[in-house]
């Protein structure tokens, strides 16, 4: 993971144990003009990647774009040739709300001791079931902070020459929700006498039948037989300052497969569609910076037409 400033993530060491010493990431920079300032900076990142994990297989109705003019493909047997796209509307751990209240806080362990995260409103991504049938909105939140001081920080080595600490953090969850997951299909008709040639099929996964939710498009991972995602890292914390930690749940989905398609057949709508069973596997994915505050100095290039000049100082100092 990087940015345009060029901050990479740290790479998780399995072989590094917690409470070793680590540093805070830097830039290295020939700095002509510095100027003091009072903000906040990422002192570390990291990107813990869970176990993956793999669906059991479900049915989906996939939805062709054969145009509806073309007659005479009922009851074609189609082969589904390639998985083009997974995407989705958000991904994150589920929160309910009885429209009063959101319970938006999670623990997750640092150093085996739990640290309770609260949700980052602008991380919400709301859905409801079909016809508003459950009064309970149901939530997706990605994105958690909290607060740590540098008390609840102990330092068991000697790291004079370092201002960072590597510290365990783990955590595990059942609550991996996602709304509107779509797959899209590349396939073809078995056979082609009709000149058709290949299609894209789509489905937007609902929660298969005999889950509470059946049909809604916002429901658990677990519903579609993905198990327990766990996270284990080793995580760079500041030895002396306080800090804010800001994480975020995501993930990357693949299908190894769909197969086992049954004929081509008109829905209520007149689209062309056919039913096909379907694995996904996911690899979650817990980011997790460390943001401090502190005094810096800022680079930069005066103009000189348009600014006083000054002079050149020591951003070390």
């Amino acid at each position: 993971m990087s940015d345009n400033k060029n901050l990479k993530t740290r790479d998780f060491d399995p072989m590094v144990c917690g409470d070793s010493c680590c540093e805070s990431l830097k830039w290295e920079c020939n700095p002509q003009y510095c100027y003091p300032i009072l903000a906040k900076r990422v002192f570390s990142c990291t990107e813990l990647q869970g176990t993956p994990l793999q669906s059991t297989p479900f049915l989906c109705e996939f939805i062709t774009d054969i145009p509806k003019s073309i007659t005479g493909l009922n009851g074609k047997d189609i082969c589904v040739e390639s998985v083009e796209s997974i995407t989705f509307k958000c991904l994150g751990l589920r929160q309910y709300s009885n429209g009063t209240t959101i319970p938006n806080t999670i623990n997750e362990n640092i150093n085996f001791v739990s640290k309770a995260f609260t949700a980052v409103a602008s991380g919400i991504c709301t859905g409801t079931p079909p016809n508003n049938v459950d009064i309970y909105s149901k939530y997706l939140l990605a994105n958690y902070n909290s607060f740590v001081s540098k008390n609840d920080l102990c330092n068991q080595e000697n790291c004079e020459l370092s201002d960072g600490i590597m510290l365990n953090v783990n955590f595990s969850t059942d609550q991996y929700g996602i709304y509107d997951l779509e797959i899209k299909v590349k396939a073809r008709l078995k056979n082609d006498t009709t000149g058709i040639g290949k299609f894209t099929a789509t489905v937007i996964v609902p929660d298969p039948p005999g889950n509470a939710g059946a049909g809604d498009t916002n429901f658990l991972l677990s519903e579609l037989g993905f198990g327990l995602v766990n996270f284990y890292g080793n995580v760079c914390f500041p030895i002396s300052k306080p800090c804010d930690i800001y994480k975020t749940f995501s993930g990357n989905f693949t299908s190894p497969c769909v197969s086992n398609t049954q004929p081509l057949r008109r829905d209520t709508d007149q689209n062309y569609v056919f039913n096909a069973h379907t694995i996904l596997c996911f690899c979650p994915t817990e980011t997790i910076e460390v943001i401090i505050e502190e005094l810096m100095g800022v680079s930069g290039v005066l103009n000189p037409d348009k600014c006083v000049p000054v002079k050149p100082c020591d951003c070390s100092e």
